[in-house]
């Protein structure tokens, strides 16, 4: 006894640690979830259950292998009516498998955990065996239950035999099933460690659709997504599908890859944007030097019927040169159709002689402009296509002579080959004014033309394109100044019999 009443004891400081044994204490099931549906923490009841540790409560992410996995999709479901609502949900009756296998049921609540900003950051559960008043319940969701785990068995079969990449995933975004096709989209199959996590945590960064199946198990509806994925693009569709119940259980997600539809695609508006450019551009230039032909006969008309013949020899020399741009306007204008289309049979080519009878058609304009030409082929026969390697060269040889530098003491053309492994390397090279920077990007392109007064139509590189692509090969600008340098990959032989 003390003054002034009886001994009252020790008294209970209220602390986290007084808290937790509290319910460590309590013979109900206590657990913690995270706002994924991923357990916190368990009290010792709970964990007795489970079978498990209280570390081995709190690094799951999906109930014990004990327990069914149709189960885990109700608790799940209930879950997630706790974090979309921020309400306590009374579950009622629901079943609970103990790591020995048996099943007992539990009347269970959950209630949201609420961060410092109001914000469903999680969920505390307790649960309590049910009472011979739920015997009725217990009956019903005992049957239910046996329907439940027959129509789920028969759905993550389906998904497993479907010819598609399909995956399925819960209510919290956890793959619970996927087809073959499916794991051969993630190049390897998905394993037991993998099963049952949550998909941001497992291969988001594989196939990123987090994001849209959230969206899909919110609204119970479907989409459709295009998403990258390394270099692929796969079109996705994601619909939710629906427990017995009518409740939306989870997603399910279809894949297919449509790299090289959409890449087929691309070019086809690119062909068709270039097709747009070369009309109106090439109906632009026929049309120019007929006008000036006509304009240029209307006056030599007005001359003759004056009787001032003094300017008649310099207007039909005028007249001359716009019928010589129409010819070589039109003679593109073949060889870029040609450039398109099967021109002959794959055979042995000598490389060297093509080289040389090509330079040798320029000998005149070679002489004329003081332009020294150098062939330095050093290969065996090539299978390739006669006809696409000599236009191919000539039109080289023909853009290196526009821009031939009048201040270059030595001008030079040369034409050098050699093979290097099953390939053929060809470089054309000038040392003559160079490349504009700014051309560079788009110099294969349709009509670009360089700086030179005879730069023609700006057909002759994006012809040298087509041809050496249906080589099977590529060409590039390899140096824009001194030496200016084209340099052309072919395969040893041609990927085809008619190109």
């Amino acid at each position: 006894m003390t003054e002034g009443g009886p001994e009252r004891g020790r008294s209970l400081v209220w602390t986290e640690s007084a808290a937790q044994a509290v319910l460590e204490a309590m013979a109900d099931l206590v657990f913690v979830k995270d706002a994924g549906s991923g357990f916190i923490w368990g009290n010792a009841a709970f964990r007795s259950v489970y079978g498990m540790t209280e570390d081995e409560i709190g690094a799951l992410s999906f109930d014990g292998e004990h327990v069914a996995l149709d189960d885990t999709l109700q608790y799940v479901g209930d879950d997630q009516l706790v974090f979309s609502g921020g309400q306590t949900v009374d579950v009622g009756v629901e079943p609970i498998t103990a790591s020995t296998g048996e099943v007992a049921y539990f009347h269970t609540v959950k209630s949201p955990l609420r961060g410092g900003d109001g914000e469903v950051i999680g969920l505390v559960g307790v649960a309590r065996p049910a009472t011979a008043a739920d015997a009725e319940a217990v009956d019903e969701l005992a049957a239910a239950r046996q329907v439940r785990q027959t129509s789920l068995g028969a759905l993550r079969a389906l998904v497993a035999s479907l010819p598609p990449a399909v995956a399925m995933f819960d209510a919290s975004q956890r793959l619970i099933a996927w087809s073959d096709a499916f794991a051969t989209l993630l190049g390897e199959p998905p394993d037991a460690e993998l099963f049952g996590r949550r998909q941001q945590d497992s291969f988001e960064a594989i196939v990123p659709i987090g994001e849209h199946l959230r969206a899909t198990q919110l609204d119970g509806g479907r989409r459709r997504e295009t998403i990258e994925v390394g270099e692929r693009r796969l079109a996705v569709e994601i619909r939710a599908w629906r427990t017995g119940d009518g409740r939306v259980g989870g997603t399910l997600a279809a894949m297919y890859d449509v790299t090289e539809l959409l890449r087929v695609q691309d070019r086809l508006r690119a062909a068709n944007d270039e097709l747009v450019q070369f009309n109106h551009r090439a109906s632009h230039d026929l049309v120019a030097p007929l006008s000036a032909v006509s304009g240029t006969l209307q006056l030599v008309d007005e001359m003759i019927a004056d009787g001032d013949t003094d300017d008649l020899a310099m207007l039909i020399g005028m007249a001359r040169t716009e019928v010589d741009r129409l010819r070589g306007l039109v003679t593109d204008l073949i060889e870029l159709a040609r450039s398109d289309a099967s021109v002959g049979e794959a055979e042995p080519v000598d490389l060297a002689a093509i080289a040389r009878e090509v330079v040798a058609t320029h000998t005149e304009a070679l002489q004329d402009a003081g332009v020294e030409a150098v062939v330095d082929v050093v290969t065996g026969p090539v299978r390739s296509v006669d006809v696409r390697l000599r236009q191919t060269l000539d039109n080289l040889v023909s853009n290196a002579l526009k821009y031939i530098d009048p201040a270059e003491a030595e001008p030079t053309i040369s034409v050098a080959g050699r093979s290097v492994g099953d390939a053929v390397e060809i470089e054309v090279s000038d040392n003559g004014t160079g490349v504009d920077v700014g051309l560079r990007d788009g110099l294969f392109d349709l009509f670009v033309r360089g700086g030179s007064p005879d730069s023609g139509h700006g057909l002759g590189l994006y012809i040298v394109k087509q041809h050496v692509e249906r080589l099977g090969g590529h060409v590039r600008l390899s140096s824009p100044a001194k030496p200016t340098t084209f340099s052309i990959a072919l395969p040893a032989v041609a990927p085809g019999a008619l190109i």
